[in-house]
């Protein structure tokens, strides 16, 4: 579809089409002249339908309250998949902490009560980790 096509659009699934056909080419397309929205909530349950991706759901919701364009959705979108990656990072940390931990606890360099009131795990985490299980959620 070109742009030539995409503008005979009136509704919002001008939205969706020029979306769809930019970011098939650049990843990070963003639209010159975001256009707004007028069914917003219906125009991002598409969205997910076509793309398969929940944040578009999910940008409707929220604090913010509904979202005007697309920029602002994928404003949205991007912070939510940073905040993931920031907890991701975080929970890989404190697995790679239970596993020091752990390990300590396995050679006999600290008492697993001490070690659970040192690093703030539970002992049965500890132990867990010790048999090669429990990955912190």
């Amino acid at each position: 579809m070109t742009d030539e096509q995409i503008v005979l659009f009136e509704s919002d699934f001008a939205i969706v089409a020029d979306y769809l056909v930019h970011r098939r080419d650049n990843p990070d397309y963003r639209p010159e002249k975001p256009r707004k929205f007028v069914h917003a909530e219906e125009t991002l349950d598409l969205m997910a339908a076509v793309t398969g991706d929940e944040r578009f759901i999910e940008a409707q919701r929220g604090s913010e309250g509904r979202p005007k364009d697309m920029c602002e959705v994928l404003d949205r979108v991007e912070a939510k998949g940073r905040e993931q990656g920031r907890e991701q990072e975080h929970r890989r940390g404190l697995n790679e902490k239970l596993e020091q931990v752990a390990n300590a606890v396995r050679v006999g360099a600290l008492a697993l009560s001490d070690a659970a009131a040192l690093f703030g795990f539970t002992e049965d985490e500890i132990r867990a980790r010790m048999q090669g299980e429990g990955q912190l959620a």
